[in-house]
């Protein structure tokens, strides 16, 4: 692998005390027909407690075998479930 080349090793379950910025939740949730469903998501630890939103960016990069690579990106800001209604 020539310098510059990043590859990941490996990949492994994080316990909860490794995790600095985000823990696994799961939340129990009543659908619009009234349905009980469950949904996995993760939480930043670092938000602060009083703040309304969360910001989340996503950057998916595509590395083409021609030219240079594409780049899209996506922010979003998301309401806190527990503010919800």
């Amino acid at each position: 692998m020539s310098e510059g080349e990043a590859k990941v090793i490996s990949t492994e379950p994080l316990s909860e005390s490794e995790a600095v910025w985000t823990k696994l939740v799961k939340t129990t949730y009543r659908d619009p027909k009234g349905v009980i469903r469950t949904w996995e998501s993760a939480e930043r630890r670092t938000r602060p407690k009083d703040s309304e939103i969360d910001g989340v960016g996503i950057v998916a990069i595509i590395q083409k075998e021609t030219g240079m690579p594409l780049q899209s990106s996506l922010a979003l800001s998301l309401p806190p479930l527990s503010l919800v209604p």
